[in-house]
């Protein structure tokens, strides 16, 4: 897969270069790692790195990006490996939901009459 954003001389300005990111990678051992960067010299640099995290918890990101990458694995002939992708994302998706489920309390205990 190509990187959104290539760093290459000529096709950046000022503009182009990332003030934060978030890196995040796994081993073949199925380690996930992450890394963060900003430019500490710049507050917005911290807004972005914020609304980074906030997007990909609140907003539909993560959606986006699977958009995206889908069209870049039909324009790379890759679609069966996105459409495992997708079945991996749902099977831990299931998986997470069956293990919440059985940790979760049948009564919340502010549901419980006091005696």
């Amino acid at each position: 897969m190509k990187n959104l954003y290539p760093m290459e001389d000529g096709h950046t300005s000022d503009e182009d270069i990332p003030i934060s990111q978030l890196t995040v990678y796994a081993t073949q051992d199925g380690t996930i790692y992450f890394a963060c960067d900003w430019v500490s010299e710049s507050s917005q640099s911290i807004d972005t790195l914020g609304s980074i995290f906030y997007k990909l918890g609140q907003t539909d990101l993560l959606d986006k990006i699977l958009k995206d990458l889908k069209a870049q694995c039909v324009l790379e002939n890759k679609e069966q490996e996105f459409q495992e992708l997708v079945d991996t994302i749902s099977l831990l998706a299931q998986s997470q939901s069956r293990d919440g489920s059985q940790n979760s309390v049948a009564v919340s205990p502010r549901n419980v009459t006091r005696l």
